[in-house]
Formats: C-alpha cells, sequence, structure tokens
C-alpha cells in the first residue's frame, strides 16, 4: 500500500532525515542484512511482527536491535520473542488518543530472553509512570474478561488463575500509585 509509505517519507522529509531509505515490501524481504543495524517495527499486530522477525533470521547476527511497537497482540509477541531467544532489553508504555500502547527495544540472546509468570503480560514494564499503570490496568481488565470467558466455557482452572495473575498485576499497579 503506498499511502503509508508516502505519509512516512513526508514525516522523514519534515525532520529533516533524508538519510533514511523507504520501500515497500513484504517484510523484511527487500531488506539486506548490511543495510540495518535497528530495525523498526511499529504499527501493526504482535502476530505480524513476530512473523516479520521469524522470516528474517540476520535479525539475530551481530547485535542487531529490533525496536518494536505492536498495536496488538503483545502478549503473544513476548512469548514469541522469549521462545526464539530475543531478550526484552527495555519496554515503555505510551498513552496516545485516549489508548494505551508499549513499545519494545529487543536484541537476539537466548541467555538474556526474559521469564517469569507475569513477562507474557507486562514484559519489562514499570508501573513507576502514569502510562504504565494504564498499561498494567489495560492488561488485568483483559485478563478477566479471558477468565470471564473461561468461566462460561466451563474452564475454572484456567480462569482462577488469570484471575489470580491480574490481582497480582493489580497489586503491582495499586503499590506504585502511592
Amino acid at each position: 500500500r503506498p499511502g503509508p509509505l508516502k505519509r512516512a517519507e513526508e514525516n522523514i522529509a519534515r525532520c529533516g532525515a533524508e538519510h533514511i531509505v523507504t520501500r515497500i515490501s513484504d517484510g523484511l524481504s527487500a531488506v539486506s542484512p548490511r543495510e540495518a543495524d535497528d530495525v523498526v517495527l511499529a504499527g501493526m499486530g504482535g502476530e505480524l511482527i513476530a512473523r516479520i522477525v521469524s522470516e528474517a533470521d540476520w535479525l539475530r547476527l551481530d547485535n542487531r536491535r529490533l525496536i518494536l511497537q505492536p498495536m496488538t497482540r503483545e502478549t503473544e509477541l513476548r512469548l514469541f520473542l522469549r521462545r526464539e531467544g530475543f531478550a526484552l532489553l527495555r519496554e515503555e508504555a505510551a498513552v496516545s488518543r485516549g489508548r494505551v500502547y508499549t513499545a519494545m527495544l529487543a536484541q537476539y540472546g537466548p541467555e538474556r530472553a526474559g521469564g517469569g509468570e507475569l513477562y507474557p503480560y507486562l514484559g519489562r514494564l514499570s508501573a513507576e509512570s502514569a502510562a504504565g499503570r494504564a498499561y498494567l490496568r489495560k492488561q488485568a481488565v483483559r485478563l478477566r474478561r479471558r477468565a470471564g470467558g473461561c468461566l462460561m466455557e466451563g474452564k475454572r482452572e484456567q480462569a482462577a488463575e488469570l484471575l489470580r495473575i491480574a490481582e497480582q498485576i493489580d497489586k503491582i499497579r495499586e503499590e506504585n500509585e502511592r
């Protein structure tokens, strides 16, 4: 789709960053491994970001950094990154037009890939900022909604587990609101 590319080119020109090269391709297929040290994948779903990363093996070489901003499916993206050996080095929440998003900095390094029970839901987000607390609130609401669906399907144990995790997230958020 040429529309988003044209807008990107206009933004690049407006910011005086003419050294940035734009192109249309399926994922990173038109990008040579020697062209990029940092790759930004933003404004798309976490599942599409995961597919693009999985199809570009060269992202695992030479400390390439990924700046990722999923619009949806952040949990699935974090699980993919961990499974594929990518470590989240940093993660920040941001609020735009009343919606809460996350931006992630990742790099291949299986020895540093994240873990822990809350990792799929929070990654490396902190509840110290208002945006971080808003993200935690959003995740707890999502988990409660999923738990309700599990209860309707008769999956009581799964619902109880999701509710327990939502309560942990709420506790972290509340401790940081004081």
